[in-house]
């Protein structure tokens, strides 16, 4: 079986390297979050402090009042 097929542990290994955690290592967390991105690894964005990044998107910076 592969990794990739283990949501929660990824999603452990993301909450455990984030800012702010005992733990934090910014280079295991991107590395975890990029293989989450590439195996369709749903995680919860806001649970981790990362901001939503369809506010500030391309379109929205290109027509802001």
């Amino acid at each position: 079986m592969l990794i990739n097929h283990y949501p929660y542990a990824v999603t452990r290994l993301l909450f455990r390297y984030r800012k702010g955690s005992d733990f934090h290592n910014e280079e295991k967390f991107v590395e975890w979050l990029r293989h989450a991105a590439v195996n369709a690894v749903e995680i919860d964005r806001e649970l981790l402090g990362l901001s939503e990044s369809t506010n500030d998107s391309f379109f929205n910076k290109l027509f802001k009042e």
